[in-house]
């Protein structure tokens, strides 16, 4: 089962970011069955780190991807998609 939540943003970022991931992994990994990815929308990531969305692989199956909260806000719908289909693993 392909499990994918969110945390600590707005309902629409949950949504959507829950709706990229989903596509992406079934584009990218077609036959992986089991996998979690946890989104979580953590204040000042870009002012703290530098960086706008990361990726870490937590174990061989679940993985949590790090996004800026602000980053629709700041940078529009275009950029927040785009950071997510760059952060969602691809093995």
């Amino acid at each position: 089962m392909i499990l994918v939540t969110s945390g600590g943003g707005r309902k629409l970022e949950h949504e959507l970011s829950e709706k990229i991931c989903h596509y992406m992994v079934k584009k990218l990994l077609p036959r992986v069955r089991n996998l979690t990815v946890y989104v979580d929308f953590q204040k000042n990531l870009e002012e703290s780190e530098g960086i706008i969305a990361y990726a870490m692989d937590l174990n061989d199956r679940c993985f949590e991807i790090g996004v800026d909260k602000e980053l629709m806000t700041n940078h529009g719908i275009r950029e927040f998609t785009s950071a997510l289909c760059q952060t969602i693993p691809s093995r």
